[in-house]
């Protein structure tokens, strides 16, 4: 936890995948690009590197730190980069995948599925909830 973490929201992490074949520009050149993302939203960023990341997985975990206007600016930037370097152009939808703790996904689901009911009409967004956690986390896609 982050020290102007108060308890709160703050110090619930975004976390997400991305390509290892992509993490590289999100990195940047010495950290130069990851750097500038936080320096402008005010978010911290961790990307995990291959020992850190579980065996089982061929993407990179991001976890985002901050409240909720510095995570959203930040993911969206990870987004943005995501999608540029897999030719996905602007006016079209990509694929992203988020993962939570898999002790939280009922909460995301919701009584009979109506919290994820309400994210998708409000968002518009493809939800889906894999079955299963990061083999070796505990982390669910």
């Amino acid at each position: 936890v982050l020290p102007e973490m108060d308890g709160g929201v703050g110090d619930v992490p975004c976390c997400c995948l991305v390509p290892a074949d992509v993490v590289g520009l999100v990195v940047g050149r010495g950290g130069s690009v990851v750097q500038q993302i936080c320096q402008d939203t005010g978010a911290e960023i961790n990307i995990s590197g291959e020992d850190d990341t579980p065996p089982s997985l061929s993407d990179r975990i991001v976890t985002i730190w901050g409240d909720a206007p510095q995570k959203e600016s930040a993911c969206r930037e990870v987004i943005r980069i995501t999608h540029r370097a897999q030719d996905v152009p602007e006016s079209e939808d990509g694929i992203f995948v988020l993962v939570v703790p898999s002790s939280s996904t009922g909460f995301i689901v919701g009584p009979e599925g109506s919290t994820i009911s309400q994210l998708v009409e409000a968002s518009g967004a493809d939800v889906n909830i894999s079955n299963c956690a990061v083999e070796g986390t505990q982390l669910q896609p």
